[in-house]
């Protein structure tokens, strides 16, 4: 397994932990983060003393935190050996997006059956930052944009079980997409299909909308496949 290093610190990562009155969140959302855009590599050792000692924290949030995210399939914690970022198999991630497929789907579905005025134009501002972020080259801020155009469907359908399980494989699907997004025109063509897809919730077409999000993630999943060597265990 390989040892951690110091992510870098942006936007907050490691680094005061005086704006979380719950220790244990604002220590897990820290995590999260560096997981998902990849600061920590899959496989790396996240040592308890070191992010202890990094966020200035006692050990107990930092394990509270760690109990959380390998609930989510994140992290991977050994008795006697501590815990490691998942190292995410080829055949998880058929299973990641097909499972994201069905789901999603639904959502969309349910989502153009619900959406109001106010989801319209929550959609069609995430369409214009993700645009925005395209024509600055700034991929990891679309994939942040993306990202939030996919929770939004989950909390417009109001199927709270549904966005739970959703959520948990987005986490995942974040590691791969931190490597997926800088192949050369996927962002691009990405966008369209999000443009796609908000033309159908703002039709209240509910079927178009569900077959629309199952083809992007089909896509999604082969292109993830199809450099599975840079986007599933090995560093960018």
């Amino acid at each position: 397994m390989k040892e951690s290093t110091r992510p870098e610190e942006e936007d907050g990562d490691l680094l005061s932990l005086e704006s979380y009155p719950n220790k244990t969140d604002r220590v897990y959302d820290i995590l999260l983060k560096n997981i998902t855009k990849r600061n920590f590599s899959p496989g790396a050792k996240l040592g308890e003393q070191y992010l202890a000692d990094e966020l200035g924290v006692s050990k107990t949030p930092v394990r509270e935190a760690l109990s959380r995210l390998e609930r989510e399939n994140l992290v991977d914690i050994y008795p006697n050996r501590g815990a490691y970022v998942v190292e995410i198999a080829q055949e998880d991630i058929i299973e990641i997006y097909d499972l994201r497929e069905v789901l999603e789907g639904l959502a969309a579905r349910q989502t153009a059956e619900k959406i109001d005025r106010s989801g319209i134009n929550r959609f069609r501002e995430l369409i214009n930052s993700m645009e925005e972020s395209l024509n600055k080259e700034d991929l990891e801020e679309y994939a942040d944009h993306d990202s939030k155009f996919h929770s939004l469907l989950g909390r417009i359908s109001e199927n709270s079980r549904l966005q739970n399980v959703v959520q948990n494989l987005r986490y995942q699907a974040r590691i791969l997409m931190a490597s997926s997004v800088q192949i050369p025109g996927r962002a691009e063509k990405s966008l369209r299909d999000h443009k796609e897809i908000f033309k159908f919730l703002e039709a209240g077409a509910g079927s178009k909308a569900e077959q629309k999000v199952r083809k992007h993630t089909r896509d999604t999943k082969e292109v993830v496949l199809e450099n599975y060597d840079e986007a599933g265990n090995s560093a960018q």
